[in-house]
């Protein structure tokens, strides 16, 4: 092990921050390197693998590695407690496997950090003249690939000088699924495989395994991930010299868990790199009609406002799952619809933020929950409720809290629901703002009750538990907006 005082790389990095926050994708607290190995290969190659620890922070960092077994699930991997980095040097385990005390082994490595990391892995031969090796980049794990997510690998081939090796890691320390398909240059699929895999657990295999051409020149994969959470990319080795090359893939910035990709709640992937994260994102950043908002109830004006008309179903069935970014309950079509005035909406789904995203007079609330309604042009309304800890808690709702999707990708179901149940009645504050979370999209119709609601406190520990830690460092909810202007209505009476 050898500690290096890396402040050209610091300098780097500093460098690239400033040139666009999201480029720290590679930075976190859990990383994992996906493929590692010591012993013989083809060709009287013989591999080791080197790991390099980076720390960019102003504080040391203590880390601890995990050694995950290929083809197998890992729950209870064997650690190395590798030590304390300074702020700015790096960590370089020149053999990482004998660190562990393995002699000859194949799989992944797992970096536990007490503050965000920076890794890099990689693969050598030294058993010729000429010492070559692949790269593997360190993926936080909140970058894999989350259930209901999708991704991509080019340049694969297959042939007298080619052959590729597809790799797999779960993430998440769950059971998860994914299928993997052979796509020729023209996109359509040639080949095929579901991999379930168990907690930790790493795969590496020859594309062979998809079931695919014999030969080609040229592939890509396409990557869906069914469950859970995944790591995934692929690597070409010359048949000739051995030499492998990491291909080029893509994987989202702090969704591994898993949800609809690119966006997070920490590790430069926040609230406030949203508006960096793709053109699609730019009113995160650029937008003058935000949300949420701190609503005032004196500078709130008084008006004339329509009554705000629910027809919520009774006794509905709802699906409840959790997106990696929310926990979510999406009604079935016709079970709720809202009217306002002449507009009328449909009941989407409801979910929730912990602590509120909105503020009433300075202060926020426990849990906030929006109900999400669309017309027929695609105009959105959201209805905001706020949660207050009490001893009597939601009848209704204890149903979904006492049985939360407490992962990314995981899911549940909720029948006899009375929707009813979710509207507080009495006043609201009601304005024009946004989504609260990418693409910020504007021009949605808020309108939030100032009374709340009660979940018990052991309900509100539950969903805390779930969106707190590293990647949750104030939950799962935006910061407050400035109004820039707008005007918040509230009743007359």
């Amino acid at each position: 092990m050898r500690l290096l005082s890396s402040l050209f790389i610091v300098l780097c990095l500093v460098f690239l921050g400033f040139l666009q926050p999201a480029l720290a994708v590679n930075i976190g607290s859990e990383v994992v390197v996906p493929a590692a190995r010591r012993g013989m290969g083809k060709n009287g190659a013989i591999w080791h693998t080197a790991v390099d620890i980076l720390n960019p922070g102003h504080d040391d960092v203590h880390v601890t590695l995990d050694w995950l077994v290929r083809d197998q699930a890992n729950p209870n991997p064997l650690s190395l407690d590798a030590g304390s980095i300074a702020p700015g040097e790096t960590m370089v385990l020149d053999d990482v496997l004998l660190d562990f005390g393995i002699e000859a082994g194949a799989g992944a490595i797992r970096v536990h950090a007490d503050g965000d990391v920076m890794v890099n892995g990689a693969v050598l031969n030294t058993g010729d003249d000429l010492e070559y090796g692949q790269s593997f980049e360190g993926i936080p794990v909140g970058s894999a690939i989350a259930a209901g997510s999708t991704t991509h690998v080019v340049g694969l081939a297959r042939n007298d000088d080619y052959r590729t090796n597809v790799y797999l890691v779960e993430a998440a320390g769950h059971d998860a699924t994914a299928t993997v398909e052979l796509l020729d240059m023209l996109g359509a699929v040639v080949g095929t495989k579901v991999y379930e895999l168990g907690a930790n657990e790493p795969v590496l295999e020859d594309v062979a395994a998809l079931g695919g051409p014999d030969v080609f020149a040229y592939a890509a994969l396409q990557i869906f991930v069914d469950e859970g959470s995944v790591i995934v990319g692929a690597s070409r080795i010359n048949e000739g010299s051995g030499d492998p090359l990491t291909l080029a893939s893509w994987w989202q910035c702090g969704d591994g868990g898993g949800h609809d990709a690119h966006w997070g709640y920490c590790c430069g992937m926040s609230p406030a790199e949203w508006g960096y994260l793709g053109e699609e994102n730019a009113l995160c950043k650029d937008g003058f009609a935000q949300s949420p908002i701190d609503i005032s109830s004196c500078g709130a004006v008084a008006a004339e406002l329509p009554e705000l008309t629910f027809a919520y179903g009774a006794g509905v069935d709802l699906d409840t799952s959790n997106n990696g970014h929310a926990v979510v309950a999406s009604v079935a079509s016709g079970d709720g619809t809202l009217t306002i005035g002449d507009d009328q909406y449909e009941l989407l789904q409801f979910h929730f933020h912990t602590g509120s995203e909105t503020f009433l007079d300075g202060q926020d609330f426990p849990i906030e929950m929006h109900m999400v309604h669309v017309d027929g042009e695609g105009n959105l309304a959201v209805v905001g409720v706020f949660f207050e800890i009490g001893e009597g808690g939601h009848s209704e709702l204890a149903d979904i809290f006492s049985a939360l999707p407490a992962h990314a990708g995981d899911v549940g179901h909720v029948e006899g629901f009375d929707l009813n149940s979710l509207i507080p009645g009495g006043r609201t504050y009601r304005f024009t703002g946004s989504l609260t979370t990418p693409p910020c999209s504007e021009g949605v119709a808020w309108n939030v009750y100032a009374t709340p609601l009660q979940l018990t406190q052991e309900e509100v520990d539950a969903f805390i538990h779930i969106f707190s830690g590293e990647e949750f460092p104030d939950g799962n909810r935006r910061p407050v907006q400035p109004l820039n202007g707008r005007v918040v209505q509230t009743e007359a009476n």
